[in-house]
């Protein structure tokens, strides 16, 4: 999936599973004005509980990934949002792509800023719901058009927190376990 990946190694894909793909800042629009205010309501209804259901993790990731355009820290938020595996793997690309560029880069700079939109347009009036076995979640999403998307989630140390797949590096090493 070399596409995944812009010239610096930073995933240009978030969610892997039909929300988000690699795209143009400028075909977001739409997208953009949901998400946030998706995130707005999801602040209203109180952000102490916000890693507790699977569904509202979920949204303040997209609402994280959508700031980064504008907004430096979101990449970090993002990233703090992401699952311990997910979180190592983007440290040691990092940590690769440092090596490589001759500067450093840190974990959430691979989730590369401002280049990712929507594959669809979540419904205005459908929530996201959360099918939750254990300490995994699939947070089902549906859009205007009919489509839909499944997005992992772990719970790890009462949190929940969303599963990215980071594809291997470009010299076949393998992701870590």
């Amino acid at each position: 999936m070399s596409d995944a990946f812009d010239a610096r190694g930073a995933a240009k894909c978030a969610v892997t599973r039909g929300l988000l793909r690699p795209g143009p800042v400028r075909a977001r629009a739409k997208a953009s004005a949901s998400a946030w205010l998706l995130g707005l309501m999801l602040a209203a209804c109180g952000a102490n509980n916000s890693d507790k259901n699977p569904a509202e993790v979920l949204a303040h990731f997209l609402e994280a990934m959508d700031r980064t355009a504008h907004d430096e820290s979101a990449q970090k938020d993002a990233f703090a949002l992401l699952d311990e595996r997910t979180q190592r793997e983007l440290t040691a690309r990092a940590e690769r792509t440092s090596s490589l560029a001759g500067r450093n880069f840190a974990p959430w700079d691979m989730l590369a800023q401002g280049r990712f939109r929507l594959r669809f347009v979540p419904a205005e009036h459908a929530e996201m719901r959360a099918t939750i076995t254990g300490d995994s979640a699939l947070v089902h999403v549906k859009g205007d058009d009919g489509r839909e998307a499944h997005v992992p989630l772990v719970r790890e140390r009462g949190h929940w927190r969303v599963k990215l797949d980071v594809p291997a590096m470009a010299d076949g090493s393998a992701q870590t376990p």
